[in-house]
């Protein structure tokens, strides 16, 4: 990928004006981060053909096979308070959701909550969310970075992911243009991203692919032996998830969701 070519094929104000490209860092979200504290611009991009410790939610690690996905973070600086941002998770999952969908249809693209994209059930996309206080010393952090690692053109796993992961190469039968999938992606995200920013209800677009909604799943949080089981209602407008049972309606800010229902705990 070249940046000046994309940037040329990019109708959008603010994200991917600034854009860095590399061919191998540990991380782009850590890249996003120090370059957000050196004054990067909102709606710079980080994108890279290959990261060595990609980091995904939870601690675990994010494996992706060199130049055939899209993997990249970009440095937000929204007016939200810790509590809110949730609300740009809501964004960039109806902005990849769409995206995917543009390039795979009429596959099903589904989200699975808080931030996972789904095809046909199988993992194509994950996303973590940072922040970044840098010199801030109020409630708001000086940035927010969005790191996504999307799935376009690999063709084989590491076996702890072969049964749960897929691309979106693998739902059609052929090689997509990664160029033009970053391209719409970045649009599509700032297109969410304003649509958030200015209160519009995003969370019932997304709602709309919410996986299992509807369905009686349970909620894992990690590092713990809680669980927490129920009827997934929907989610609030921060992003949180609303799961229904005997007990009542519960408004949950973390956790995994499985799909073997257990017993209840409060």
């Amino acid at each position: 990928m070249d940046v000046s070519s994309l940037q040329d094929r990019l109708n959008t104000q603010r994200l991917g004006r600034s854009m860095r490209l590399h061919e191998r860092v540990e991380s782009t979200n850590t890249e996003a981060a120090n370059w957000a504290r050196d004054g990067a611009p909102e709606g710079a991009v980080v994108v890279t053909e290959f990261q060595s410790a990609g980091r995904g939610r939870h601690g675990r690690s994010w494996s992706a096979a060199p130049g055939r996905n899209v993997m990249l973070s970009v440095v937000l600086r929204p007016n939200l308070a810790p509590d809110e941002l949730g609300r740009i998770t809501i964004a960039a999952g109806v902005a990849v959701a769409n995206t995917v969908d543009a390039f795979i249809a009429p596959h099903p693209v589904a989200i699975k909550w808080p931030n996972d994209i789904m095809i046909d059930g199988r993992k194509t996309c994950g996303m973590l969310l940072e922040t970044s206080f840098g010199r801030s010393s109020g409630p708001t952090p000086e940035a927010v970075i969005l790191g996504i690692g999307l799935n376009v053109n690999q063709t084989d796993f590491p076996p702890e992911l072969e049964e749960g992961a897929t691309s979106m190469r693998l739902s059609i039968g052929r090689t997509l243009p990664r160029t033009a999938v970053l391209v719409h992606l970045l649009q599509e995200l700032e297109t969410w991203y304003e649509a958030t920013l200015a209160g519009e209800p995003v969370h019932s677009t997304y709602e709309e692919r919410l996986a299992r909604r509807g369905e009686r799943v349970t909620l894992r949080f990690a590092g713990t032996d809680r669980t927490v089981s129920g009827t997934v209602r929907g989610i609030t407008p921060s992003g949180a998830l609303r799961l229904v049972n005997a007990s009542g309606e519960h408004i949950l800010h973390a956790g995994e969701v499985t799909s073997r229902p257990t017993h209840v705990e409060n």
